[in-house]
């Protein structure tokens, strides 16, 4: 790994996750057909975990388990529902964790977990907080 600091002097964190993307469709991984040319330099500049498992093959609660840590048959919703049992104030997310450490944190996309416009799992900001959550 390269080792790119950020403005305090920690190495630079990019968690990129996608729904329906197999690990092998990637150019990094191999495949010959698929170009992925941004994931690729992404991949060869940091980190790439290609053993890494969801517990879960559903979108939120995947999301919700690797933000947590919580497997989603302990806080129980596997399946598409929002209306999990998370306890919102006590539960440590990623990004209260990376907070506490001293990163600027921001999360982007769908979570489906920060529902409330108050609640952001310990991330300092949103980016497209009422776009993504319909």
């Amino acid at each position: 790994m390269q080792g790119r600091q950020g403005v305090r002097g920690k190495p630079n964190v990019l968690f990129v996750t996608s729904d329906q993307h197999r690990a092998d469709t990637l150019g990094c991984a191999g495949h010959p057909c698929v170009r992925t040319p941004h994931l690729d330099k992404l991949a060869q500049m940091g980190i790439r975990f290609d053993r890494a498992y969801a517990d879960c093959p559903v979108c939120i609660p995947a999301r919700t388990t690797l933000v947590t840590g919580i497997q989603a048959h302990v806080y129980g919703k596997p399946d598409y529902a929002i209306d999990y049992r998370i306890e919102r104030r006590r539960e440590l997310f990623l990004g209260s964790l990376l907070t506490q450490a001293g990163y600027q944190t921001q999360i982007m996309g769908k979570t489906h977990w920060h529902t409330e416009p108050s609640f952001r799992g310990g991330f300092e900001g949103v980016v497209g907080e009422n776009q993504y959550n319909d």
